[in-house]
């Protein structure tokens, strides 16, 4: 898509959404020790080894009305790249000689604040000490959150002003930097024989973890590389639901609403469950039906398959049983502070929102023991999880620097640096040779330590990994993800309105007209 087509549209959406995302307090993916963004999702918007706090884990939030979209208007300016280019084979890559004598500085835009941001400000002390490049990192935030980054990406790509090297991204938003030509493939940096991983390092990364990076109009390529990942998670009451006569979590749909039912009392303000306004959960719950929210193929979205339908109409037929709760967008926190109040014997949310759930618990009037899980599946025989998390995106700046931040990726990613990355953000390591000492890490953490369970859930993750989904790898999500929580979850899920087919029909043929206009496929 060229440029007078493409980022006004982007930018002008994404002012909208940092305006109407969700709350970033200390639940939905993100820190312990400063407080995190919601704990419900790319863009976004996810952890439970709780270590020190995660950093906004679910998926970007998306306009409150995605038709309010400004006609496209030409931009004048040209990007600077400083020299940018996209370099296409491993042996350009190997090409590129960097001289410790003469310094190649990378900027970084980041989001993060508290332990994440002191983690990561160590490790680029350490690598800007120790790499024989002459690589000088320079840590530089870019706001709040991920919405914040991404609104400031696309303010300077129609201006025309200088991009970073690095930046924090969901797939999504890369998806959209790349249809501008402004973000890089990883995959010659990848194969590189001099600078690139090998194949012991690529075979210790879980492959849906690589997957989340792959855009399906840009079949081929890797728009970013995974720091961090977390899932859309079942948090449950143990305690709660041990009254009830069960001992485990439910494993299929039918249980999940007998408990629910079972657990709920409308004049106490009790219910079995209790779900925020957010696509990432709306989307687990299709994963966990067997459907998809976007094809495989990317050519258009599914979240109208009778899947989908089943996953939408189940969750209507909760509310109107009294069996389940809406929490607004506008009660920040809602779903953990009602399941800490023991008003909600489960709860959906990033596994990153654990810490934050542990916490709250702490400070209700009675203590109890919880954990959380996979969804429940209605093919437990083929499990799919909500996996996600922004990854780190090159952009087309000098070779040289772009090589300096793949190189920094690759040292980020090291056992050791995702093990202490996932100690003092609460994301899962990336790893699975760090999965024990992370798991380890969890066990120790004074926030976990009257809740085993909870470290049990965390430690499950990593097996759960393998059965990871993500939601849409495409230009112009966020918009999508509006129009699921404001029409499909808002009124015909929670107020019952229409007819669930007639509504997701609708929907998804919105959602297709923004894939059109932001994501057309490359042929």
């Amino acid at each position: 898509m060229k440029i007078n087509q493409f980022i006004p549209i982007v930018a002008a959406t994404a002012v909208v959404l940092a305006a109407c995302s969700s709350p970033t307090p200390p639940p939905a993916p993100t820190t312990a020790p400063a407080a995190p963004a919601a704990t419900t999702a790319p863009a976004a918007p996810a952890a439970t080894t709780a270590p020190a706090a995660p950093v906004a884990t679910t998926a970007p939030a998306a306009p409150a009305k995605p038709t309010d979209v400004p006609k496209p208007t030409a931009v004048a300016n040209p990007v600077k790249v400083s020299g940018g280019k996209l370099l296409k084979t491993p042996e350009e890559v190997d090409a590129i000689v960097l001289n410790k004598d003469k310094k190649t500085e990378v900027i970084f835009w980041h989001r993060y604040s508290g332990e994440p941001e002191k983690a990561v400000t160590a490790m680029i002390a350490d690598f800007n000490k120790s790499n024989e490049y002459g690589i000088e990192i320079k840590l530089e935030k870019a706001g709040a959150s991920y919405q914040d980054v991404y609104n400031k990406i696309n303010a300077a790509t129609v201006a025309g002003s200088n991009l970073p090297a690095l930046s924090v991204a969901y797939i999504n938003q890369a998806a959209s930097y790349r249809d501008y030509e402004v973000v890089v493939n990883l995959d010659p940096f990848i194969k590189s024989k001099k600078y690139g991983l090998s194949d012991a390092d690529i075979k210790d990364i879980p492959k849906a973890f690589l997957d989340g990076d792959k855009a399906a109009q840009w079949p081929g390529e890797t728009l970013g590389w995974a720091t961090q990942r977390s899932m859309e998670m079942l948090f449950t009451n143990l305690d709660w639901l041990q009254k009830l006569g069960y001992k485990t979590p439910p494993t299929n749909f039918k249980d999940f609403e007998e408990i629910a039912c079972k657990a709920s009392n409308k004049e106490k303000g009790e219910y079995g469950f209790a779900l925020t306004q957010n696509a990432s959960s709306f989307a687990a719950f299709v994963f966990a039906f067997g459907g998809n929210i976007l094809k495989a193929d990317g050519s258009g979205y599914d979240f109208n398959s009778p899947a989908a339908l089943e996953a939408s109409t189940f969750l209507r037929g909760l509310y109107q049983k009294g069996c389940a709760v809406e929490v607004p967008r506008t009660e920040s926190n809602g779903d953990q502070t009602r399941f800490a109040a023991q008003k909600a014997l489960f709860a959906v949310g990033s596994s990153t929102g654990a810490t934050f759930y542990a916490q709250a618990i702490d400070k209700a009037p009675t203590k109890f023991k919880f954990t959380y899980s996979m969804f429940p599946q209605k093919d437990p025989a083929n499990p799919r999880t909500n996996l996600y998390g922004a990854s780190w995106s090159v952009f087309k700046v000098a070779p040289e620097q772009q090589l300096g931040a793949w190189l920094f990726i690759r040292h980020f990613i090291s056992k050791e640096n995702t093990t202490n990355w996932a100690k003092s953000s609460g994301y899962m390591a990336v790893r699975q040779s760090a999965a024990d000492q992370a798991i380890g890490d969890a066990k120790n953490n004074p926030v976990f330590k009257d809740y085993p369970e909870a470290v049990e859930g965390y430690a499950n993750m990593y097996k759960l990994a393998q059965f990871g989904q993500t939601e849409a790898p495409v230009a112009g999500y966020d918009p999508v993800r509006a129009e699921i929580e404001n029409t499909v979850m808002a009124k015909a899920i929670w107020k019952g309105e229409g007819d669930m087919k007639a509504t997701l029909d609708s929907s998804v043929k919105k959602a297709n007209d923004i894939l059109k206009e932001n994501a057309p496929l490359k042929k």
